[in-house]
């Protein structure tokens, strides 16, 4: 609660208040009457002018954790909301708030290299950052080879009519969805050898097959939602609109996902805070379902464009 009181402080003095409304920065400045608003609370909590040194234990001042996150909800919500002093987001920003020994510290440490072992935490942001590019970018790819096939009138050279609309579609999702999932486990593979290298350095566990499981688990279902969406709607729309759809589907869903992994319901999963492992064990079954999930709706979309692509050809009445 310390750092927390101790960084609204200087906020308050510089009147600058950092949010992240969009999932980057942004430095907000409050007008005069919201920031004497800050002021107003700061001590109602503390019982001292935001201007005056803060007590070296704020428990002397019989504030309670319940009430700190109270004071710092309306905080957040005089700032315009999405700030560090987000209620959600205090324990990412400023930690516990309990008095770290160096005992403590240690033996968290510890923990942590147990838990999650060295390599687990930077594989969650390095699939973080990379599930964002697959988001916005892979409509292009997919698109384009999805269009090919149409544009070069292969389906009468194959002689699609004797080949099942499941087989020939499935083949080409496959394709798709196959090639950019083998070019990220390849482009996992340079993380993990620095990352190993690290470990033998520091004498510490390294689990070799983080980057490659997190790469699986983070993006391939979205690679999957992505490439679906854009068979049903090549099968009813030219692929310049699929396209023009596939990139709002994609902006809306990375402006809607929470950085710190609680968007559990999103089709993409973010988890920018890699080193909280204990915060990532307590979503982690939350994150397995989605993905479930996810990987049954890409099914059932996929299921769709055959539907649509046989009635498209006039199979079914």
């Amino acid at each position: 609660m310390s750092t927390a009181l101790e960084n609204l402080q200087a906020d308050y003095k510089q009147n600058t208040y950092q949010t992240y409304p969009f999932l980057f920065e942004k430095i907000v400045h409050l007008r005069k009457a919201d920031n004497l608003q800050v002021a107003k609370i700061y001590q109602r909590l503390t019982g001292k002018k935001i201007t005056q040194p803060l007590p070296t234990q704020v428990a002397r001042t019989k504030l309670t954790f319940r009430n700190f996150k109270r004071g710092m909800a309306q905080v957040d919500r005089v700032i315009g909301g999405n700030s560090i002093y987000q209620p959600t987001k205090l324990q990412d920003s400023f930690g516990t708030g309990k008095a770290l020994t160096y005992q403590t510290a240690v033996k968290a440490y510890h923990q942590k290299l147990k838990a999650d072992q060295l390599s687990r935490g930077f594989a969650r942001q390095f699939s973080d950052y990379l599930g964002i590019a697959i988001l916005l970018f892979s409509a292009f790819p997919i698109i384009l080879y999805f269009s090919k096939a149409s544009r070069e009138h292969s389906e009468d050279v194959l002689a699609v009519r004797s080949y099942p609309t499941w087989r020939y579609l499935g083949s080409k999702y496959i394709v798709a969805v196959g090639t950019i999932y083998v070019l990220l486990l390849l482009l996992a593979i340079f993380p993990t050898v620095q990352i190993g290298s690290m470990g033998h350095f520091l004498n510490v566990t390294v689990d070799y097959w983080a980057f490659f499981r997190t790469v699986t688990l983070f993006i391939l279902p979205t690679l999957m939602v992505i490439a679906a969406l854009a068979l049903v709607l090549l099968q009813v729309l030219k692929p310049i609109v699929t396209l023009a759809i596939s990139l709002i589907f994609s902006f809306g869903t990375l402006v809607t996902t929470n950085i710190n992994g609680y968007s559990t319901a999103s089709p993409l999963i973010r988890f920018n805070i890699g080193e909280n492992w204990s915060l990532y064990a307590q979503l982690r079954s939350a994150i397995y379902l989605n993905r479930f999930v996810y990987v049954v709706i890409s099914i059932g979309l996929f299921g769709i464009a055959v539907y649509l692509r046989n009635r498209k050809r006039g199979w079914l009445k």
